[in-house]
């Protein structure tokens, strides 16, 4: 059954929570297909160092100021969408033990982009 919404919050998690998909040939999302910026070359999405600064650790999807998602042009993809949480690149949050903290934060910040944007 389709549903229509005029602002949607993506945060269905990074590669732990499934909300991101990997496998031999790449890192999706897979839910509206936002774009997952990593490199072509698998061995290039970690280090050997296992407490190293993992590259893997950072994948998610970029955003522009307000939190919505980029595309791979640096376009914004879809103007109505937000993302919060571990759904977002860059934070490396079980190494910075912060993921409590930029899931609360992003989400507020998306929660109220969503609200302005679905306001009359």
């Amino acid at each position: 059954m389709p549903y229509a919404a005029e602002a949607v919050v993506l945060a269905t998690g990074g590669l732990v929570g499934k909300g991101l998909e990997s496998d031999r040939t790449g890192v999706r999302e897979p839910v509206l297909g936002c774009h997952v910026p990593h490199a072509a070359d698998r061995y290039e999405w970690f280090v050997d160092d296992v407490f190293g600064d993992q590259p893997y650790a950072r994948f998610g999807v970029r955003t522009d100021e307000r939190l919505r998602p980029l595309g791979p042009d640096d376009e914004v993809q879809y103007p109505n969408v937000t993302v919060a949480g571990a759904t977002l690149a860059g934070a490396d949050v079980a190494r910075e033990k912060s993921a409590s903290g930029v899931s609360l934060a992003t989400g507020l910040v998306a929660g109220r982009e969503a609200a302005a944007e679905a306001a009359p």
